[in-house]
């Protein structure tokens, strides 16, 4: 029987071997069940439903058309959530792509400016003696004056004696007394010229011309002919408009964009100037939460006018920027998406992270009403991550390509994935188990562990935990009036609630055994040492704004503790949500949480927040 087997052996071989060298081994295999054919390794999918593969032909059952063999994109990552579209419903959709590639761009502030006088170029006309305003050279405001052009014939007595002092000071020759007396008639405001004619009348005279010393315009008229002017009375107010200063307010989160030398683009009427920023005031304003800047203008010729109000755009020019299209982010809250085209009809949905946003082309746009600004068009966000360099986005019928992937459930792919329910916990070290070895009703990792357990109970996970989880409640219940306070604006409220958060820090690192799992151990150590130097940062805040980010470092605590160890208090948490968190106080997390809904946000925003989730 055994001889029969073995021939039966060899022959099987030997045929085998024949089949293998004439090309037919595959299917020897395959008879044989070693192998699987081609068709049956084949996958099938319906092209006006993509997200239907089935490993056997078929019918699609959403539209019933043949199926079809599947084969993936050269280069696809099949990694990603994909929508696969044929060209006429590309063309149906209106899609239209761009590369995300380095560009110049700018980044603008819109704002408006107040224009005012250069206090650098405005002056007065003064007379230093007392008299009567016999003529007056300039007829109205706005006149243009130039240096040296009469402004007015002033008669007064007392012009008399100093220029006959002056002559007789000039006939004795005395070089000391004749330099006193001219230094008199200096001081009095009689400029060269007219001594120089005094030298050649050789007679005093009650009248004298007052000339202009500056080239400006007549802002204001201050005397009439015949009116009594005293000494030290002002003839008129004049101004250079050649140059001009417009002031501007920047809110508190675009100063930092903000700095001396910058260029400003500015809007009054049809004409556009260009300025320059030129002075950052030193002091907010405490009501508006704004800072003033001052812009320096050419006005020649005169196109701004003082007490004008005007666009301002001041513009930081970025030279080499990683950026993709306005038209091509989806916002959709938390998150920002772009669709990507893989090629060959393939899209997917990639969330990125963009940075400064609305950036524009450097080479500026004239919209329909002839601004010559940079705003209208080419309109940019820049990436900080999520795509690269040459990657092809979708500019146009992003959000039909979008609701068309959620709507294909493509998009959960890319979601957070759902809290699953927690495994059974080892009752003697806390550590999570898949297959826990069963003695007396009690999980255990093995049976060393449940050896363990018989003889320390007391050191036991099992036994520390509820008290644990006791001091956390304890912990919760202060976190929440410290929430109230710090929402309140009360620090020192705020820093006797701390001393019971920490009491409770303390009494869970004495309930830490060493039998414990190191991990368990370890994140509940760090959650006691977060916890803390977030309350100590509450206790040495000098301001709200410091104990609010603080605060939110002891929120992102909690949150993580939830997310590990679940609810320890019995009843629900509401998880609030605020999105300015991070950027208006630096919290490391936009959340907190309360054991109501009643919105008290403690970051200095009371209308911004709403409950997530709640925590059962």
């Amino acid at each position: 029987m055994n001889k029969t087997i073995l021939i039966g052996l060899a022959i099987l071989l030997l045929a085998g071997g024949i089949l293998f060298a004439t090309g037919q081994a595959r299917n020897v295999a395959v008879f044989f069940g070693l192998a699987s054919t081609e068709r049956e390794k084949q996958i099938y999918w319906c092209p006006m439903h993509p997200f239907y593969k089935v490993k056997k032909y078929g019918i699609c059952p959403y539209c019933n058309m043949e199926l079809e063999v599947y084969t993936p994109s050269p280069g696809a990552d099949e990694a990603d959530p994909t929508l696969i579209l044929t060209p006429q419903q590309i063309q149906q959709a209106g899609v239209r792509t761009e590369k995300v590639e380095r560009r110049e761009l700018v980044s603008e502030i819109e704002t408006t400016g107040l224009v005012q006088l250069n206090r650098e170029r405005e002056w007065t006309i003064d007379v230093r003696f007392e008299g009567w305003v016999e003529e007056l050279y300039i007829n109205n405001e706005g006149d243009l004056v130039r240096k040296g052009d009469p402004i007015a014939k002033v008669y007064s007595n007392k012009l008399i004696a100093v220029q006959d002092d002056y002559l007789r000071s000039l006939a004795a020759g005395d070089p000391v007394r004749l330099e006193s007396t001219r230094k008199r008639l200096e001081l009095m405001g009689i400029d060269p010229e007219e001594i120089r004619e005094l030298e050649k009348r050789k007679t005093p005279s009650p009248r004298l011309t007052i000339r202009s010393r500056y080239t400006g315009t007549v802002m204001h008229k201050n005397v009439k002919p015949g009116e009594r002017i005293p000494a030290n009375g002002h003839l008129a107010e004049i101004a250079d408009l050649s140059e001009l200063w417009v002031f501007a307010d920047i809110y508190d989160r675009e100063i930092d964009r903000v700095r001396v030398g910058q260029e400003v683009r500015l809007k009054a009427g049809n004409e556009t100037l260009r300025g320059t920023i030129d002075l950052i005031e030193p002091r907010m304003d405490i009501e508006t939460q704004t800072l003033r800047v001052r812009i320096r203008v050419k006005n020649d010729p005169p196109k701004l006018h003082p007490g004008q109000f005007v666009r301002a755009l001041l513009i930081e020019r970025l030279p080499d920027i990683l950026s993709v299209s306005e038209h091509a982010l989806i916002p959709t809250g938390r998150r920002s998406l772009v669709i990507l085209d893989l090629g060959g009809g393939r899209f997917t949905v990639r969330e990125i992270k963009p940075g400064r946003r609305w950036l524009s082309g450097t080479e500026a746009e004239t919209s329909s009403r002839n601004l010559d600004f940079y705003t209208g068009h080419g309109r940019y966000h820049e990436v900080l991550s999520g795509l690269k360099e040459g990657d092809i986005v979708v500019t146009s019928g992003a959000f039909l390509l979008h609701a068309e992937a959620q709507i294909r459930n493509l998009i959960k792919k890319m979601m957070p994935e759902e809290t699953k329910p927690e495994q059974a916990r080892s009752a003697w070290s806390g550590k999570q188990l898949s297959r826990p070895h069963m003695e007396e009703g009690l999980p255990f990792a093995d049976a060393a562990e449940a050896a363990r357990y018989r003889e320390s109970p007391d050191e036991s996970w099992n036994a520390r935990w509820p008290e644990i989880r006791g001091t956390v409640d304890a912990l919760f219940r202060d976190y929440f009036l410290l929430n109230t306070a710090v929402a309140s604006g009360n620090l020192l409220l705020a820093g006797e609630y701390t001393e019971g958060i920490r009491s409770a820090t303390a009494a869970l690192r004495e309930n830490l055994s060493d039998s414990f799992d190191a991990g368990v151990a370890a994140a509940l150590r760090a959650f006691a040492d977060r916890v803390d130097e977030a309350a100590t940062g509450i206790q040495e805040a000098s301001d709200r704004k410091k104990a609010s980010g603080r605060f939110g470092a002891m929120s992102f605590a909690l949150e993580e503790y939830l997310g590990a160890f679940g609810n320890p208090t019995g009843k629900p948490i509401y998880q609030f949500y605020c999105g300015m968190a991070k950027r208006m106080v630096g919290s490391p997390t936009e959340r907190w949480f309360q054991p109501d809904t009643e919105n008290r946000n403690p970051f200095g925003m009371p209308k911004c927040g709403h409950v997530e989730k709640e925590l059962p």
